[in-house]
């Protein structure tokens, strides 16, 4: 069972960031079926898919929600960022947990809403998301300041802990023109 919490909320209060006259839209979700998850990646990252195990295709045909997403495959799992970054998942050992913030300046129209986009391959790995983003706030802010970012964490699912060798994955570039 994934995490299910979709609002909108004045981020400042739960996190301690400043935000003044600012909506912020906060998702924690199974990326792959939600609408709204799949209508800022089909408008903002075309190219991400996430490659998935082809005996789970009957389970995602029955889903009612639109995704362009996933990707059935029976021998390489995990997410495609673009033509040269793959991230490789290995079933029941590593995962990826990915936190994406749009900011105003990434829509079209006249906005003053961020969201924020929290989730991973398994419901685990969006927990984790969530972790991180509560205890290492701080040093996101002082990596990206108030502008957007793309980034993931490897996930290990033994112990369902960070993998810290290798850091935050930034793709940040790769994923906004």
């Amino acid at each position: 069972m994934h995490i299910i919490i979709y609002t909108q909320i004045d981020f400042r209060i739960n996190t301690g960031f400043e935000a003044i006259f600012c909506l912020f839209e906060y998702i924690l979700y199974d990326f792959k079926d939600n609408k709204r998850v799949n209508s800022y990646f089909i408008n903002y990252f075309k190219h991400f898919k996430y490659y998935i195990d082809l005996k789970y295709k009957s389970y995602y045909e029955k889903i009612t929600c639109y995704s362009t997403i996933l990707e059935y495959t029976v021998d390489k799992y995990g997410f495609y960022i673009n033509e040269n970054r793959f991230l490789e998942t290995i079933p029941d050992k590593t995962d990826y947990a990915f936190l994406i913030k749009l900011t105003p300046d990434d829509f079209n129209t006249k906005t003053y809403k961020t969201v924020h986009i929290l989730f991973g391959g398994r419901a685990i790995s969006t927990v984790k998301a969530t972790e991180y983003l509560q205890t290492q706030y701080k040093e996101i802010y002082k990596k990206f300041n108030n502008g957007h970012y793309f980034f993931a964490i490897e996930i290990n699912l033994i112990d369902n802990s960070f993998n810290h060798k290798k850091g935050i994955i930034d793709l940040t570039k790769d994923m906004f023109p």
